[in-house]
């Protein structure tokens, strides 16, 4: 099994390990690892970067994560995680239209074989 790739985005105040299957934010207080939050890139709606720098991760089904962050940590972060979304949102179209693929195709392979019609009938002696 090939291990997940994972990037890692460090600010002042969190520390963000970004993979496809799963993201963790883990944050810091007094430097010491206070919270920790695993999200699936699934989940996430989108990202963006609040007037005061923070980042906000918007996730389906659950509050919105705030991320405290300087305005270069946010942008990195912004970057990092919608890289790693575009990726997730190309994967999941590829198998979607892989999945319209089989079904346009499996009709024409059922017809590939041949019918009890396609044979001569013999009269039976």
């Amino acid at each position: 099994m090939i291990p997940e790739q994972m990037e890692t985005v460090t600010g002042a105040l969190f520390t963000a390990e970004i993979g496809f299957k799963r993201i963790v934010f883990s944050f810091r207080k007094d430097g010491v690892e206070d919270e920790r939050h695993t999200v699936s890139p699934e989940e996430i709606q989108s990202v963006n970067i609040e007037p005061d720098w923070t980042t906000r991760v918007a996730i389906r089904l659950h509050r919105d994560l705030i991320v405290p962050s300087s305005k270069d940590e946010s942008a990195e972060l912004q970057l990092a995680l919608e890289r790693v979304l575009g990726e997730v949102k190309a994967v999941e179209l590829r198998r979607i239209e892989a999945g319209k693929e089989a079904r346009t195709s499996l009709p024409q392979r059922r017809h590939a074989y041949a019918s009890s019609e396609d044979y001569e009938k013999v009269p039976d002696d």
